[in-house]
């Protein structure tokens, strides 16, 4: 009986964990943090849209790539910092959020559009 008690608590701790919602930070809290050397802002939307307009000083790793088998995008990212992840609406940044949660990065996920993000200036 113990033991059937335990296990749903230690699946809920688990899943606790890998939790993620969007930031409640204003746009002019990312941005002050962006300008400190332990954060950095990820975008993980395709190639065609990062082409079309980005955010400067943004690192891309489309999320199709995080959740691929293939790592390589790991050199782009230190494991001492901060990530703020970016798509276009906030949908996609809290996937690839829990992603690179499960492989032990800080994660922020921004639910501010891309026109948002953009017109802020960021």
């Amino acid at each position: 009986m113990i033991l059937l008690l335990a296990c749903p608590l230690y699946a809920s701790a688990k899943a606790k964990a890998t939790k993620l919602l969007h930031t409640k930070e204003s746009l002019a809290e990312i941005k002050e943090n962006l300008s400190k050397e332990k954060f950095i802002m990820i975008d993980v939307r395709e190639l065609k849209e990062w082409e079309s307009k980005r955010l400067k000083n943004s690192i891309h790793i489309p999320l199709s790539i995080l959740k691929s088998k293939e790592e390589k995008w790991k050199e782009k990212i230190p494991v001492d910092k901060t990530l703020y992840i970016h798509c276009y609406s906030g949908g996609r940044a809290l996937i690839a959020g829990r992603v690179l949660m499960k492989k032990g990065y800080k994660v922020i996920a921004v639910g501010y559009s891309l026109n948002e993000l953009f017109d802020s200036g960021l």
